[in-house]
């Protein structure tokens, strides 16, 4: 496996061998989660947009 493709699968936080199901279940719940407009607090908001 690319050591991109392992880069990608370490942010989404899935093991090598993920199937494509995975992958978008996984994408679908850290975008909610990261989303900024699911912060209150100014300093979290810029956070989140950040990507950290």
């Amino acid at each position: 496996m690319h050591e991109r493709a392992l880069k990608y699968l370490q942010v989404l936080e899935l093991e090598a061998g993920a199937n494509i199901r995975d992958v978008k279940n996984s994408f679908k719940l850290l975008t909610m989660a990261w989303h900024p407009d699911r912060f209150g607090n100014e300093k979290h908001k810029v956070s989140a947009e950040k990507g950290y």
